[in-house]
């Protein structure tokens, strides 16, 4: 990249700023990375909530996590 070269930005609500590819298989596949990449911090951050809440449903709900007991089923 050189001074003066211009980037081009693809902003998903979940996933923040994705840098654009040359191509769309290029974006795609750049997408399809950072959503990968999304789901594993999600999934560290579920078990550390699980262990740190023993016997608590834990749900995420769009940024945050919520965090309820368990309802018996009676």
């Amino acid at each position: 990249m050189k001074i003066g070269d211009k980037i081009t930005f693809i902003l998903l609500p979940d996933l923040g700023l994705i840098e654009a590819g040359d191509t769309i298989e290029e974006t795609m596949d750049r997408i399809n990375r950072a959503e990968v990449k999304q789901e594993i911090e999600d999934k560290k951050i579920r078990k550390k909530l699980e262990k740190a809440n023993p016997g608590c449903r834990v749900l995420k709900m769009g940024d945050g996590w919520l965090i309820s007991n368990k309802a018996p089923l009676d």
